[in-house]
């Protein structure tokens, strides 16, 4: 059972991936759906990390001591001035682990 399930939801998945990839296919999507899919990137990231700088232990955790959050906070205002990616999250990271270290 769990086989077929994993099976079925492997091509699920990939008939999505392919109509919306395949030049073969004329599918297009409407201005809506194409405006709509321009916040899934933000979404998906969103989600992955309000969890892990705001809970600890599976408790909400905004202490000043929690050095997720520090490390957030630093990197979303180096975000503002640095517009290099890269540089913030290496920045974000010596933030993160000093904070660890040191609170």
């Amino acid at each position: 059972m769990m086989w077929l399930l994993l099976c079925t939801m492997a091509l699920i998945t990939f008939y999505n991936r392919y109509a919306l990839m395949s030049p073969r296919l004329k599918l297009t999507l409407g201005d809506n759906a194409q405006l709509l899919l321009k916040y899934t990137a933000p979404a998906v990231l969103t989600g992955l990390w309000v969890p892990i700088v705001f809970t600890e232990h599976q408790q909400l955790n905004v202490d000043p001591t929690n050095p997720y959050l520090v490390a957030g906070l630093v990197a979303v205002v180096l975000s503002r001035f640095i517009k290099s990616p890269l540089l913030v999250v290496g920045l974000g990271m010596v933030v993160f682990f000093a904070a660890s270290w040191w609170l």
